[in-house]
């Protein structure tokens, strides 16, 4: 069973051309997160299982690169904290749905004032 690396994120990403895009585990870092939403600016859904390495720097750069994003999952992210959820809300400006298993009031508070056309329900 071969792993996927960040070197291999990397690569995936350097076509530019993805649209939909589905990661998962360890290997997903703050640096392949960069990567992809840079590199991928076609990006309209986006789903990320198990990405414990990926932190504020990584969903910043969600938020900040990923225009076209419409559709974005996030599961068992144990490092999505507020200060990440903000910089998804404040940015992805074509986010129509966003899937979260775990959110703190102060969230889900931020994201029913600032964005009302959000659809976010619980995973």
């Amino acid at each position: 069973m071969c792993k996927l690396t960040t070197e291999g994120i990397k690569a995936i990403a350097s076509g530019g051309g993805i649209e939909s895009l589905s990661l998962s585990g360890n290997a997903v870092d703050n640096e392949a997160v960069i990567t992809i939403s840079k590199g991928c600016s076609l990006l309209k859904s986006l789903q990320l299982k198990s990405c414990h390495e990926v932190q504020l720097k990584g969903w910043k750069a969600i938020g900040l690169y990923c225009r076209n994003l419409v559709d974005l999952h996030v599961a068992e992210c144990r490092n999505l904290c507020d200060q990440g959820l903000k910089a998804l809300c404040y940015g992805c400006n074509k986010l129509c749905y966003l899937f979260v298993d775990s959110w703190s009031d102060s969230a889900l508070k931020l994201f029913q004032r600032e964005r009302p056309d959000v659809l976010y329900p619980m995973l």
